[in-house]
């Protein structure tokens, strides 16, 4: 058989297909099969701020209506630990499961936690992270500059707290994507 090693954000892969993040890539089972079937690098499903967000929100309303307004921080803080630690479970345990390069996913707006959290996700064994950053341009009071430079805040939080390489996958919202892209790589 034909030698098909190669190399992704400087990660050895045993082939160049990289499974993508789908539902799939949530059960250590598919796992497995993905890698017998030539997977040389693999992303896990992502993890969503804005589902993070949700739950805290579908539990704070919860709460409200219940009558413990007070219960903010404390639902917020469970709410975003569990669905974390379910994430870093997954990590785990698919770096026991597989000898290929595990690649966490997430999709965020903003740097607010995606700093801490992308420590967690290195710690937990995620050999690299796909940032999925994501912002809607409709709100004409932000322009462009602004949009890039969010994005721009986000990889440098990330890249500067973590030792694991970081692929960027920005939305297809650019006036001037090449532009962009080059202007990031500086």
């Amino acid at each position: 058989m034909a030698n098909l090693e190669t190399s992704y954000l400087g990660l050895k892969l045993k082939s160049p297909i990289i499974a993508g993040s789908s539902g799939l890539s949530l059960k250590i089972e598919n796992l497995v099969e993905m890698e017998k079937n030539g997977a040389g690098a693999i992303v896990l499903k992502s993890l969503f701020e804005e589902q993070i967000r949700f739950e805290y929100a579908k539990q704070m309303s919860d709460a409200t209506n219940l009558g413990y307004p007070e219960a903010d921080d404390y639902i917020r803080q469970y709410t975003e630990h569990n669905e974390l630690d379910k994430y870093l479970k997954l990590i785990a345990d698919a770096k026991k499961a597989v000898s290929v390069p595990i690649i966490a996913s997430v999709n965020c707006y903003s740097d607010s936690d995606w700093v801490k959290f992308a420590e967690k996700l290195e710690k937990a064994g995620a050999d690299a992270i796909e940032l999925n950053i994501y912002h809607l341009p409709s709100d004409e009071r932000i322009n462009a500059d602004a949009i890039e430079e969010q994005y721009a805040a986000i990889i440098d939080h990330v890249t500067a707290n973590t030792n694991i390489p970081v692929a960027v996958k920005p939305s297809s919202y650019f006036t001037d994507l090449a532009h962009f892209v080059v202007k990031l790589s500086w």
